[in-house]
């Protein structure tokens, strides 16, 4: 049996009957192999549906992991055909480790931030429709904040664009050092971020701004640049009639009252999307 893909021939019960070079190369089987599940353990699972694929010419298929002969973790397409009455299935196993690793870089790039690896801004206003439709399902809260690093184009002036690009990766880390796994950061550009706070309602969100623009101010007060201050504005959700933009431009209008006020400080939004003060 010749071919450049993995293959193997096995009874229904998966006795292995017969495999090529390739097949034993990769996947480590030798002449004591009774099962392909001894060489492959992982496939056992895709077995149940291949086992009842007794009419001849009946085809099944999908994406299967292996850890190769050199312990590799490998995923292959594995193509599995009943050839006979007697339900002897084929396998041909092509090799897609390299595809299945670029589709999911490309698919992190997509929903990815590439300056600070959060969120950006289309998978962040996706996240938050979700978090404000489970909050209405759940009849629960959640809030979201809108930060932006307070005096930052006259860094990028004084400093360059590259002491900026250190200023927002510092942000960006100290954030998601001081959040909880069910929160969400993302940047919705230049030097503005959103956090979505799953379960806060706006007392516990804006206690939660506070600490942020403390702990942020004292992890950079040893950078070049100096101390990073925010300002950061609060919305509520889910709130009666506003939908996700609602929420976004409520919670930046806050933090714009809270710039123009001194900044370095938090500002929540009232259910008519003006602002008052959440200090």
């Amino acid at each position: 049996m010749k071919l450049d893909d993995p293959v193997f021939v096995s009874a229904d019960d998966g006795e292995l009957v017969e495999s090529n070079d390739v097949f034993k190369d990769t996947i480590g089987a030798d002449s004591n192999s009774s099962t392909v599940f001894e060489v492959w353990p992982e496939l056992e699972a895709f077995w149940g549906p291949a086992s009842k694929l007794h009419s001849e010419g009946s085809q099944l298929r999908a994406d299967v992991s292996a850890t190769g002969s050199d312990n590799r973790k490998l995923i292959f397409d594995v193509r599995l055909t009943t050839i006979d009455s007697l339900g002897t299935i084929v396998g041909i196993c092509r090799d897609v480790t390299a595809d299945r690793s670029r589709e999911k870089d490309f698919e992190h790039r997509a929903v990815t931030d590439q300056l600070t690896g959060v969120f950006n801004r289309h998978q962040l206003e996706l996240l938050l429709t979700q978090s404000i439709r489970s909050a209405r399902r759940q009849k629960s809260v959640g809030s979201f904040l809108y930060i932006d690093i307070d005096e930052f184009k006259q860094l990028n002036d004084e400093q360059g664009h590259s002491a900026g690009d250190v200023v927002l990766k510092k942000v960006v880390e100290v954030l998601t050092q001081n959040l909880r796994d069910s929160d969400v950061v993302g940047r919705l550009g230049g030097d503005e971020f959103g956090v979505i706070l799953q379960g806060a309602d706006i007392d516990a969100s804006t206690k939660k701004a506070n600490q942020l623009i403390e702990t942020v101010t004292n992890a950079t007060s040893s950078m070049i640049s100096g101390s990073v201050e925010l300002s950061i504005g609060a919305a509520p959700f889910p709130v009666d009639g506003w939908s996700t933009l609602d929420v976004i431009e409520s919670a930046d209008k806050a933090m714009y009252e809270a710039k123009k006020i001194s900044g370095s400080r938090v500002e929540v939004t009232d259910r008519n999307l003006g602002s008052h003060s959440g200090d």
